[in-house]
C-alpha cells in the first residue's frame, strides 16, 4: 500500500504542465506595466498671465486693436493646423483666454486695476456719477450731439509700489493718491476667538488724473429727462469694477413752444378784427419750416385751441412719426370805443 502511494505521487510531480498554464512572472510585468500608463495629459492654461503680452499688444489698445491681434494669432496656433503639437495647443488657450478678458470691458477694467486676482474673484461696482446737459428744444427736435468734458482718477497699471513698471516715462504722470482700499484683517474679540474683519487700508497702487470727453447723441424725440449712459466710465477704485457715467438730458424751457409728450403747444394772439374777420399767417416750426394758420371763413373765440396733424415733436425711436401742435388763440379785446365804433357795431352785430 505505501509502495502504491510513492508511485502515484511520483507520477503527479512528474506529469508535464501545458504552456497555456504557465508563464513566467518576468513575462506578465511588461504587459501590466503597459496597461497601467497614464495617457499623456494636454497642457493647461497657467492661472496668472497677462493677456495684453499674450496677444502681443499695448496695455492701452483699441478694441479693434485687440481683435485684429486676436485674429491673426488664433489662425496661426489653432489646433487644426497644428495637430499632435502640444505647445501650440496651450498657446492657442492662452490667446482665446487673453482675448476673452480683452475683449469684455468688465474683466479688462478688473484685470487692468488688480490683474488675474480680480478677474477670477467678481467685485462689486462703484458709485455712478450723474452729469446733468441741459438741452435746446431744437435739437431734441431735429437730433444733435452734446458733448461734455469730466476728469476721473484712473489706477495706473503697474506703477504702485510693487510695479514692474513703476520706474518708466510713462508712471511719471501717476502723482494721484489713490482710494484707500478695504480688506480683511483678523481682529481679536475674546481670549481663543479672532473673526475677520473688514478694514481701510491704505493703497499701494498710483492713480492719475485723466480728462475725458463724453459725446451724448440727442436723437430726434429724446424725451425730458432721458439717461445716456456710458458704461464704466466713471472713476476707477481698486477692487471695484468702475461705475457708469449716466448723462441725464434736460431740456430747456423754449420761449414759444411748449412740450407735453410728443404734441408741442403754442399759444397766438390776435386781435377782435381779426378773429371776426379772419386771420393768416405763418409760425416757424422748430427746424425752420413754416406752418401755415388760416382762420378766414371762420370766428375765432378767446380761448379756442386748433391742432395742426403731425406738426408736432418726432416719437423718439421712430422719427418717421409726430405728435400734433395745438394753438390756442387769446383774442384781444380794445380797451375802450369812442361813439362812433359804437354806433357801427350796433349796426353791423345783430
Amino acid at each position: 500500500m505505501q509502495l502504491l502511494l510513492f508511485v502515484l505521487l511520483g507520477q503527479m510531480c512528474l506529469t508535464p504542465v501545458k504552456p497555456s498554464q504557465y508563464r513566467p512572472r518576468q513575462q506578465r510585468r511588461p504587459h501590466t506595466r503597459q496597461q497601467r500608463r497614464p495617457k499623456p495629459e494636454v497642457a493647461k492654461v497657467k492661472d496668472y498671465f497677462d493677456p495684453y503680452k499674450v496677444l502681443g499688444i499695448d496695455d492701452e489698445a483699441t478694441d479693434r486693436q485687440v481683435k485684429r491681434a486676436f485674429r491673426v494669432l488664433s489662425i496661426k496656433w489653432h489646433p487644426d493646423k497644428n495637430r499632435g503639437n502640444n505647445e501650440a495647443t496651450l498657446q492657442f488657450q492662452e490667446i482665446y483666454k487673453a482675448y476673452e478678458i480683452l475683449s469684455n470691458s468688465d474683466k479688462r477694467a478688473l484685470f487692468d486695476m488688480g490683474g488675474m486676482d480680480l478677474v477670477t474673484n467678481p467685485t462689486k461696482k462703484g458709485q455712478d456719477f450723474h452729469v446733468h446737459i441741459e438741452v435746446e428744444l431744437e435739437d431734441m427736435y431735429k437730433g444733435s450731439e452734446y458733448s461734455a468734458k469730466m476728469t476721473r482718477r484712473v489706477i495706473c497699471r503697474h506703477c504702485g509700489k510693487y510695479g514692474k513698471k513703476r520706474h518708466s516715462k510713462k508712471c511719471r504722470r501717476c502723482t494721484v493718491r489713490c482710494p484707500n482700499t478695504v480688506k480683511m484683517v483678523p481682529r481679536r474679540v475674546a481670549r481663543g476667538v479672532v473673526i475677520q474683519q473688514q478694514r481701510e487700508v491704505p493703497s499701494t497702487e498710483k492713480c492719475k488724473n485723466e480728462p475725458k470727453t463724453l459725446t451724448a447723441v440727442i436723437e430726434k424725440g429724446m424725451p425730458h429727462n432721458e439717461k445716456i449712459t456710458f458704461a464704466r466710465a466713471a472713476e476707477q477704485k481698486l477692487g471695484f469694477i468702475p461705475g457708469d457715467v449716466v448723462v441725464v438730458i434736460k431740456q430747456k424751457k423754449h420761449r414759444r413752444f411748449e412740450r407735453r409728450g410728443n404734441d408741442l403747444y403754442h399759444q397766438m394772439t390776435i386781435s377782435l378784427k381779426q378773429a371776426l374777420t379772419g386771420y393768416q399767417t405763418t409760425l416757424p416750426h422748430l427746424d425752420e419750416h413754416v406752418v401755415e394758420i388760416d382762420t378766414a371763413g371762420s370766428i375765432v373765440r378767446d380761448g379756442e385751441v386748433r391742432t395742426f396733424t403731425g406738426e408736432g415733436m418726432p416719437v423718439h425711436g421712430t422719427p418717421s412719426e409726430a405728435g400734433n401742435l395745438h394753438v390756442t388763440f387769446v383774442v384781444e379785446f380794445p380797451q375802450k370805443l369812442d361813439n362812433n365804433q359804437l354806433v357801427q357795431l350796433k349796426i353791423l352785430l345783430p
